[in-house]
C-alpha cells in the first residue's frame, strides 16, 4: 500500500504520534480488523444470524425435499437410473459453477446483492422445474441452476460471517450458523409426508417458493461487508458500517483513536485471475489449497451419496417408512449436537486436528452402519453418527475457507477451492444407484473410504487463524 502520509495503527502497537499542519485534528489510520475487534459482539450479528438462519433453512428445506421428489420423478416419469442420477448430479454440476460465478458475483458487486439474487433464482428456478410441458430438458437445467443458485447463498453467507466477526468469536460466529441447515431438514422432513409421488411437483412448489419473500428480506436487513465496501473504495461507507456495528453492540470504540479512519486495502485488478493465481501460488498451494481440495472432493462424494442413496438402502434392507422419516428427525437433532459441539470447540485448538478427527469418526461410522443390514438398530445408530461427524467436518471446512483467502479475493477463492471439488458428488450421484444394484452397501463403503482419505489430508493443512486477524490484502 502506498504511503499515504497517515499514520498506520494496529490495536497491538501504541499510537505513533501525529501532527497536522492546518489546525485539524489528525488522523490515525485504523486496520479494518482492529476496528472490527473492538466493535464487539451484540445485536448488530444477532441480526446478521437471523438472516443466515433464513437463508439456510430455506436451503436446508429444498435440498432435503429433492430425494422425495426424485422418487416421484423416477415413478412418474418412468425414468432410467441413468436419468435419474443425471437429474441429480445436474444440481451439483449447478453447485459447482455456483461457487466460480457467485464468488466472483460477490467480490466485484458485493455479498447482498450476491446472497439475495441467489435466493430470487433458487426459488424461480424451483418452481420452473416443477412444470409439466418442459419434461427432462427443463428439469435437467433447472436442477442445475438451482444447484447454481444455492450454492453462491451458503458460500457467501459463509464468507460473509468471515469478514463481519471479531476475531475472538469468529470460529464460533462461523460454526453455529450451520445449525440452521438441520433446522431446514425438520422443516422439510414435516412438509414431506403430506405429500405423495403423485405429487412430486407440488413438493417442488412448496420447498421452492419462500425464496421470493426471502430475496427482499435479505435486502433490507442484511448490512453489506466493511471489508467489500473498504476494498472497492468506499471507505466512508466503510466506516460507517464499523460505526453502526460498535453503535448496535453498545461498545464506544474507547480501544480506537478518537479521529481515526480505516486504512485502505488495496483492490486486485482482476478478482478472478488474481484469486486463482493465488490459490495455486506457493504461498497457498501445499498448506491451504490441495489439503483443501481433498477434503472438500473427498466430503461431497461421501455425504452427497449418502444424502442421496440413504432412503433407498434402507428400504432395501427393510427399514420401515416410518423409521426412515424418524432417522431423518435423528439424523437433525445429530447434526444440531453437532454445531453445538462445534460452537464450544472450534477455536480450542488447531483445526486441523478437528477436521482429521470428524473425518475418521465419520468413515468409521459409515462403514460399520453397512457391515451388519440385519441389526438395523445399529444401522440406524451408526448413520446418525456419520451425519454428527460430517457436520463438524463441514462446519470447520467452511471457517477454514472462509478465513484462508485475503478479503480482496476471498469468494473468489473460496469458490475456487469448494467448487470444483463438488464433482466428487456428482460422481457419487452417477454412480451411486449401479453401485448399489451389484451390492446394496457398496457405494457406502466407498463412501466410508472416501472419508478416512479426508482425514489423512487434513493433517497436511497448516492455515489456522484461530483468534488471529483474518487477512484483507494480497
Amino acid at each position: 500500500m502506498e504511503d499515504s502520509g497517515i499514520p498506520l495503527i494496529d490495536s497491538e502497537a501504541p499510537l505513533p504520534p501525529t501532527t497536522s499542519t492546518n489546525g485539524a485534528a489528525p488522523l490515525c489510520e485504523v486496520e479494518l480488523g482492529t476496528a472490527i475487534d473492538a466493535s464487539g459482539l451484540g445485536r448488530y450479528h444477532a441480526r446478521a444470524l437471523l438472516v443466515a438462519a433464513l437463508c439456510w433453512s430455506y436451503v436446508g428445506c429444498a435440498v432435503t425435499a429433492e430425494p422425495f421428489f426424485l422418487r416421484g420423478m423416477i415413478e412418474r416419469l418412468e425414468l432410467s437410473d441413468y436419468e435419474a442420477g443425471s437429474i441429480a448430479a445436474s444440481r451439483l454440476a449447478g453447485c459447482i459453477l455456483g461457487n466460480l460465478a457467485f464468488g466472483w458475483f460477490a467480490d466485484s458487486y458485493g455479498r447482498v446483492p450476491a446472497v439475495a439474487g441467489g435466493l430470487f433464482m433458487k426459488a424461480s428456478f424451483n418452481i420452473l422445474g416443477a412444470f409439466k410441458g418442459g419434461g427432462m430438458p427443463l428439469l435437467l437445467v433447472s436442477r442445475f441452476l438451482v444447484g447454481m443458485s444455492g450454492a453462491g447463498v451458503l458460500m457467501t453467507m459463509n464468507t460473509y460471517f468471515a469478514e463481519i466477526s471479531p476475531s475472538a468469536y469468529r470460529g464460533r460466529l462461523m460454526a453455529l450458523v450451520h445449525i440452521f441447515w438441520p433446522l431446514g431438514i425438520v422443516i422439510a422432513m414435516e412438509i414431506v409426508p403430506f405429500y405423495s409421488g403423485d405429487h412430486w411437483r407440488m413438493l417442488m412448489l412448496v420447498t421452492g417458493s419462500p425464496g421470493f419473500l426471502l430475496a427482499p428480506f435479505v435486502v433490507c436487513a442484511m448490512w453489506e461487508s466493511p471489508r467489500y465496501l473498504l476494498i472497492t473504495g468506499q471507505r466512508g461507507k466503510a466506516e460507517e458500517s464499523v460505526r453502526t456495528m460498535a453503535f448496535m453492540n453498545g461498545v464506544q470504540l474507547e480501544d480506537l483513536p478518537d479521529n481515526w479512519t480505516l486504512a485502505d486495502i488495496p483492490p486486485p485488478t482482476d478478482k478472478f485471475s488474481s484469486g486463482f493465481s493465488a490459490v495455486v501460488s506457493g504461498r497457498f498451494l501445499c498448506g491451504t489449497t490441495l489439503p483443501l481440495w481433498v477434503c472438500f472432493f473427498c466430503l461431497n462424494y461421501a455425504s452427497q451419496g449418502t444424502f442421496l442413496w440413504l432412503p433407498e438402502y434402507m428400504r432395501t434392507i427393510g427399514i420401515s417408512k416410518d423409521q426412515v422419516h424418524m432417522e431423518y428427525i435423528w439424523i437433525a437433532a445429530s447434526e444440531v449436537l453437532a454445531v453445538v459441539v462445534s460452537f464450544f470447540m472450534i477455536d480450542s485448538g488447531q483445526r486441523r486436528y478437528t477436521l482429521c478427527a470428524a473425518f475418521f469418526f465419520a468413515g468409521a461410522c459409515m462403514i460399520g452402519a453397512v457391515s451388519h443390514p440385519d441389526e438395523h438398530a445399529l444401522v440406524l445408530v451408526c448413520f446418525v453418527g456419520v451425519t454428527f461427524w460430517e457436520e463438524i467436518v463441514w462446519a470447520c471446512l467452511y471457517i477454514v475457507t472462509g478465513e484462508a483467502y485475503p478479503s480482496a479475493i476471498r469468494n473468489t477463492a473460496a469458490g475456487l477451492a469448494m467448487g470444483p471439488n463438488r464433482v466428487g458428488g456428482v460422481i457419487s450421484s452417477l454412480v451411486g444407484r449401479d453401485l448399489m444394484g451389484t451390492n446394496p452397501a457398496l457405494p457406502f463403503l466407498l463412501h466410508g473410504a472416501a472419508l478416512i482419505v479426508g482425514a489423512i489430508a487434513a493433517l497436511f493443512m497448516s492455515a489456522d487463524y484461530t483468534g488471529k486477524k483474518i487477512k484483507d490484502q494480497l
